[in-house]
């Protein structure tokens, strides 16, 4: 009997466990668990030449400063910030910063996101700061985002042939002083001169 009620109970339920509504669920698919920041660069063809990549996390806060002849000024006009660096900052347009120790309009001094960043000079947008130069010795800019000049990232690279991609490379060195120099952490500024393999 107990045989009996078995196999009526699998023919009976048999079509709704094996019937399913919807597609397939691609879990890899989405936003990943834990974020990435990337950077890429482009070919004069508009190919995605190379493509940098980090984790933003635990990353040392870096600071620029006038007394340390780091920062050399931030410029304000219409609630628009230019911050000038004595050399590149490395810093890019989504960037989190920092700016403290200005005495005489203490309304720069807060947290921004960057609009623009390129080579030696970084945009941002303020509010209620006066127009104007501001140098002062105590004036200093910081953040914690990653920096395209730190060793930090891993750096893929594209070839292509008639504008299709031929081959995926990642870095696995550099040449340093005649030797090549195995790692898995580069600047992505330095993309161009490393080893692909």
């Amino acid at each position: 009997m107990r045989s009996i009620v078995a196999i009526l109970l699998i023919c009976v339920l048999a079509p709704f466990v094996a019937a399913q509504d919807g597609s397939v669920v691609n879990l890899s698919e989405g936003p990943p668990v834990v974020p990435w920041s990337k950077v890429y660069s482009y070919d004069g063809s508009s190919n995605l030449e190379y493509a940098c990549y980090t984790r933003p996390f635990n990353l040392p806060s870096r600071s620029w400063t006038v007394a340390g002849s780091t920062l050399t000024s931030i410029a304000v006009s219409s609630n628009t910030a230019t911050a000038t660096f004595a050399s590149a900052s490395g810093l890019q347009p989504g960037n989190a910063i920092e700016v403290a120790g200005e005495t005489v309009d203490t309304d720069l001094n807060g947290v921004y996101v960057l609009l623009t960043a390129s080579g030696t000079t970084a945009t941002f947008t303020t509010a209620s700061v006066s127009n104007g130069t501001y140098n002062a010795a105590t004036l200093s800019l910081a953040s914690t985002a990653p920096r395209t000049i730190d060793e930090i990232w891993t750096v893929q690279r594209n070839t292509y042939n008639s504008g299709n991609i031929t081959s995926s490379r990642w870095a696995s060195g550099k040449i340093s002083s005649g030797a090549i120099v195995r790692s898995d952490r580069f600047a992505c500024t330095d993309a161009a001169t490393l080893i692909y393999e």
